[in-house]
């Protein structure tokens, strides 16, 4: 039990701050990645997916806050081409 408890810890609070757009989720989220990586298949395929999108320039840039907010951290921003005048 104690041991379940140590494994998934580390796994909801660095999902919490992905969601919350925070860097430090990301280098949290890669250290447990590498961990998951011998838990084979499914680890080794979520940690493959994971590798792949955390490393992504963009992804580096909107968690340090240098690309345009994500609509997760703002809700009430409209999406990228979206049309400016209501359809009539």
């Amino acid at each position: 039990m104690t041991i379940a408890f140590a494994v998934c810890v580390p796994g909801i609070i660095a999902g919490v701050g992905l969601f919350k757009v925070r860097n430090w989720a990301r280098i949290l989220t890669l250290i447990i990645s590498v961990l998951n990586i011998f838990r084979i298949p499914i680890g080794t395929t979520l940690s493959i997916y994971a590798f792949w999108v955390l490393m992504k320039e963009e992804t580096i840039q909107m968690l340090k806050g240098k690309a345009q907010a994500s609509p997760l951290a703002n809700p009430h921003a409209p999406f990228a081409g979206a049309p400016s005048d209501p359809i009539e």
